[in-house]
């Protein structure tokens, strides 16, 4: 049993606020005390796989080295490719998940034909504030197997979302 799925601590924020014509609006939570299985990592450590930079950097290469993996040659890491506690990683995380702008012009023109008129902009999973390595630390949990829970099979993430809008009442 290495490592813990579970958070101790999860918590949200939700901010809104208004002056004279503006708004805002701020939706974010995380989850803070698991680790995360980067499963999907094990199953490409050959050097016929890509590997960005910042991975590369990480293999021992050499005596004094502190660098978190064993050498990186063909052949030379037969049981580096199961599952161990090599892949385990903090998955702290804090979410913006949904930040809006807006302005309703009929605070500022009372001479419009309608009764309001409000425009913004919606930013929904803008950033995540993270010191997991893998795509997501959100993803690390089965939907339909609880003893999955903790295992980042390398599912995308959800994306990033731009909107503009424009809300018209007569």
């Amino acid at each position: 049993m290495i490592g813990n799925p579970h958070p101790k601590y999860t918590g949200s924020l939700n901010f809104n606020a208004s002056y004279k014509g503006f708004d805002i609006s701020l939706t974010t939570y995380g989850a803070f005390g698991m680790q995360i299985l980067k499963s999907y990592r094990s199953f490409s450590d050959t050097p016929n796989d890509n590997y960005t930079n910042k991975d590369m950097t990480k293999y021992w290469n050499g005596e004094g080295s502190t660098n978190k993996y064993p050498a990186f040659a063909h052949g030379k890491n037969v049981n580096f490719i199961d599952i161990s506690d090599i892949y385990v990683e903090d998955a702290d995380y804090v979410k913006f998940s949904n930040i809006t702008l807006g302005y309703d012009f009929s605070k500022g023109f009372k001479k419009l034909p309608v009764s309001k008129l409000r425009m913004y902009v919606t930013a929904q999973n803008l950033l995540t504030i993270t010191g997991y390595s893998g795509m997501d630390p959100e993803i690390g949990f089965s939907a339909d197997r609880n003893w999955a829970s903790g295992i980042d099979a390398g599912y995308y993430p959800s994306s990033r979302t731009i909107l503009v809008g424009m809300n018209i009442t007569f």
